[in-house]
Order: C-alpha cells, then sequence, then structure tokens
C-alpha cells in the first residue's frame, strides 16, 4: 500500500512561504544569474515577433499578388472564351465564305463554259467565213520541178514520188504574165518552190519573170538549201537584182543551215530559216471513200477545217487550185495505182474568158478533191525518210 504524501498547503501558508522568499533576498540571486538568458530569451521572441510580422506581411503581399494574378487569369481565361468564341465564329465566317466562293466558282466555271461554248461557235463561224471569203489578193505558187533532191516521208506535194520533171520557161511565162494581167500585178506572195527548185538550171529566168510579172510583190525561192552552195554567181547576181527571198526548212539531218543562213546574208540576200524538227501534218487521204461518197455538207466542213483550202494557191499547167494536195495527187494516184478520182473541177482554167473575182470565188468554195480529205484525223508526224509507202499519205 503506498505512503500517503504530505498534506496540501492552505493558502495562507502559501502567502506565507512567499513572503519569507521575498524577504530573504533568495528571488533576487536568482534573477541575477538567469537575467542574461531571460534578456535573450526577450530578444529572441521579439526577434521572431519580428520574423513572424515580415512573414505576416510577405504573406499578405502574397495573397495580394496571388490574388491579382488570379484575376489576371480569370481576365485571360474570359480573353480566351472571348477569342475561342471569335474563332468559332470567324470559322463559321470562313465555311460560309467558302460556300459563297463555291459557289460563285461554280457560276463562273458555268459562265466560262458558256463564253468558251460561244467561243468555240464563234471560232467556227470566223473559220468558216474566213475560208468562204475570196481572198482581195493572191499567194500563188508553182513548181518548177516537182522531184526532190531529198526522200522525206509523207511530203505534201508527194515529191519523192515524182520522176525527175521540170517545168518550162515558156510555161511559166505564160501562165504568170497570164495571172498577172488577171490581178493586176499584184499579189501578196509569189512563191517559186517544188520539189527542190535549186535543181531547176534555169531558176533564174523564172527569178526574172516573177519578179516581171509582179513588181511589188515578195519573191520567195522555197529549198531545203543544200544546193546553196553549188549555186554559181548568176544565181546570186539575180537573187539581188530580182529582191527574191528565201525560205529554208530546217531538217534533222546531218547539214549546217546556219552556214547556208550566213551564206545568204553574205551575198545581200534576206533568208529566213525555219526552226529544228521539222514536222509535217498527215494527209490522210481517204482511199476507201467514193468520188462521190461524202455529202455536200462533208466536204463544206472538211474545206473550212483544211490548214491550206483558200490560202496559197497552186498554178500548175494554166490551172490554179486551192490547195497543192489536189494538184498533185495524180501522182499519188499513178505511183501506187490509188483509186483517186483526177478532176478538172479541182481547179479553175485561168486563160479562160474569166476574171479575178470569178477565180478568187472559186477558190474560197470546196472541190470535188474535198471528199477525200480526213481533215479531223490529221496531225503533226515527226520527219523522217520516207520508205514510200502508201501508209504514208493514205
Amino acid at each position: 500500500m503506498a505512503e500517503a504524501g504530505p498534506p496540501p498547503k492552505s493558502p495562507n501558508e502559501i502567502d506565507s512561504i512567499g513572503e519569507e522568499f521575498m524577504r530573504s533576498g533568495y528571488w533576487k540571486r536568482i534573477l541575477k544569474q538567469n537575467l542574461p538568458l531571460v534578456s535573450r530569451l526577450y530578444r529572441e521572441r521579439d526577434g521572431a515577433r519580428f520574423k513572424l510580422n515580415t512573414t505576416k506581411d510577405e504573406l499578405a503581399t502574397t495573397i495580394d499578388e496571388l490574388n491579382v494574378t488570379k484575376n489576371e487569369l480569370t481576365a485571360t481565361s474570359n480573353n480566351l472564351h472571348t477569342a475561342h468564341n471569335d474563332l468559332i465564329n470567324a470559322k463559321n465566317e470562313l465555311a460560309g465564305a467558302q460556300v459563297e466562293i463555291t459557289t460563285i466558282k461554280n457560276e463562273l466555271n458555268t459562265t466560262r463554259a458558256h463564253i468558251d461554248q460561244r467561243m468555240q461557235s464563234e471560232a467556227v463561224q470566223m473559220r468558216r467565213l474566213t475560208k468562204l471569203t475570196p481572198r482581195n489578193i493572191g499567194r500563188f505558187q508553182t513548181h518548177i520541178v516537182d522531184h526532190c533532191n531529198l526522200n522525206c516521208a509523207g511530203c505534201a506535194h508527194f515529191s519523192n514520188l515524182h520522176s525527175e520533171k521540170f517545168l518550162s520557161v515558156e510555161e511559166y511565162r505564160r501562165d504568170y504574165e497570164r495571172l498577172s494581167h488577171l490581178f493586176r500585178g499584184e499579189a501578196e506572195l509569189i512563191e517559186i518552190l517544188g520539189g527542190e527548185p535549186l535543181l531547176h538550171k534555169e531558176i533564174n529566168s523564172f527569178m526574172e519573170i516573177a519578179r516581171a510579172c509582179f513588181p511589188n510583190a515578195p519573191v520567195h525561192i522555197l529549198t531545203n538549201g543544200l544546193l546553196l552552195s553549188k549555186m554559181d554567181d548568176a544565181f546570186w547576181e539575180s537573187m539581188k537584182k530580182f529582191k527574191i527571198s528565201l525560205r529554208m526548212s530546217r531538217y534533222p539531218i546531218k547539214v549546217d543551215y546556219d552556214k547556208f543562213a550566213r551564206i545568204c546574208r553574205d551575198k545581200g540576200i534576206a533568208v529566213l530559216l525555219s526552226d529544228e524538227n521539222v514536222q509535217w501534218i498527215s494527209q490522210n487521204i481517204d482511199l476507201h471513200v467514193a468520188p462521190n461518197g461524202h455529202s455536200p455538207e462533208r466536204n463544206l466542213n472538211n474545206f473550212i477545217n483544211c490548214y491550206g483550202a483558200n490560202l496559197d494557191f497552186t498554178l500548175r499547167n494554166g490551172r490554179i487550185y486551192t490547195c497543192p494536195q489536189a494538184a498533185y495527187a495524180y501522182t499519188l494516184k499513178d505511183y501506187f495505182n490509188a483509186p483517186i478520182s483526177i478532176s478538172d473541177r479541182n481547179s479553175i482554167n485561168i486563160h479562160d474568158n474569166i476574171s479575178a473575182d470569178e477565180i478568187m470565188a472559186f477558190l474560197a468554195r470546196p472541190i470535188p478533191f474535198c471528199h477525200y480529205c480526213r481533215v479531223e484525223e490529221r496531225h503533226p508526224i515527226p520527219w523522217k525518210v520516207s520508205k514510200r509507202e502508201i501508209e504514208e499519205w493514205a
């Protein structure tokens, strides 16, 4: 059993003890001994209070800054929401604009299609009008030789199928004096060609006649140029005297055409040199059609869409043709025994009692030979050496 402790002191006893303690001065000794500690504790307390107050102020400032930041973030969030809504509105507006643009584009495409259709129609009408309108002044060409020193596949004048054939100076003079009389010495262009015209030994005489009959018209010699370096001084003197120009086609063969051009220019002769990579237009002559196998409408369509019709007129044996194919198709017929009908109705005789206007009106109309042409199937073909096979033309 535990021992009982001393009984608790009464308030009077406690007061008595305190008074005795105060009288004894003991507390002073204790206070004196602990004063530095107490002072230090007070100082630490005051420092802690200062730091606490400083921290409290800093926290208050931080809270204020956080509130400002919160407000700024709230404003930014509101701005972002507004921007988002603006973007949605802009997207919707763009979508609407895209629909409008698509509608406008479709309308423009429709309008363009209508314009293209109208332009095509007008182009057809213009081509029709151009082809069927007699020319005021003619472009006349004549072979002075029918054969050639090149062998070009699909030659439009069939020159590589010809044996040697030279036009007489007398016939040329007779025809061109008549032509000059009919057209009062006026022409858009006179062309001396072939075949290869430089093969003709009397070419100087043809230049003289052409210039005498058409004093003011351009006169061209169309040549492949291969014989230019062999032409004598009389040729060059005639070229210069009669103001004749040279037109050369540049074929993809081993020939220095620029050298030929320099020869001409050095001698004071105007020269026109075509671009490289000469291409020909395929003829597509239909050998399976009967002489009357095409309707007049088809013949008219062929004539209107033919690149050569009513453009360069071929004068041969006193007759004028609206295109060279009609003038020289007999060559194809004779060489291949082709079923082609040759008719005087393809040309008009200039020595008949006829006027220049009647001649030009005839040349602006389809001819029977038009029904042999498959104009819609013509296309450029690369130059190559001919094998003299009928498929090159027909």
